[in-house]
């Protein structure tokens, strides 16, 4: 069984600005030192362990740490400490003011994945991204809670990442 994840952000910006973002390494290591939380890391190239990425592709790679005590009550139960999340997310060329992505996300030691794909799209004012993946954790019983739980962390930190790109938009 998996938890769908669907999520959706407007900029104000048009999709080639929000493009050019997306695909650029210093926004990125601003957004990782400003969300990514104390240890986390940056690499720009796909993963070696994933799908081949297209051509002309935009690849990054990263890990957030969720210190124990943010962690949800079902979550923390079943594992002490911090929770890392490892993420991939892949960006392809803009053609005609649109962009497709995919990304995943896994935890180290769990039997957790997300995987999903990423779509920028022109908006009336701006710009839109839209995630749509799904959260699966293979443990009988408990994979849906774990999955619901997990899938509100990611919501969270979609969240954190929309307002951060919004102010940087802003600065730069």
């Amino acid at each position: 069984m998996a938890t769908p994840v669907d999520y959706s952000a407007e900029f104000s910006v048009d999709s080639k600005r929000l493009h050019d973002v997306l695909t650029d390494q210093a926004y990125w290591s601003d957004r990782i030192n400003e969300v990514g939380g104390e240890g986390a890391t940056l690499d720009f190239s796909p993963d070696p362990d994933g799908e081949p990425v297209g051509e002309g592709w935009f690849s990054v790679r990263s890990s957030h740490v969720i210190p124990a005590e943010e962690l949800p009550p079902m979550i923390a139960k079943l594992r002490s400490g911090d929770l890392v999340i490892h993420r991939s997310e892949h960006w392809g060329p803009l053609e005609d003011g649109n962009a497709v992505g995919w990304f995943t996300v896994s935890v180290p030691g769990t039997p957790a994945r997300i995987r999903g794909d990423g779509e920028l799209v022109p908006n009336e004012n701006g710009s839109t991204i839209r995630y749509s993946g799904e959260v699966k954790v293979s443990v009988p019983f408990l994979g849906a809670k774990l999955e619901s739980g997990l899938s509100g962390q990611v919501l969270e930190l979609l969240d954190k990442e929309r307002d951060f790109t919004t102010t940087w938009l802003a600065k730069h």
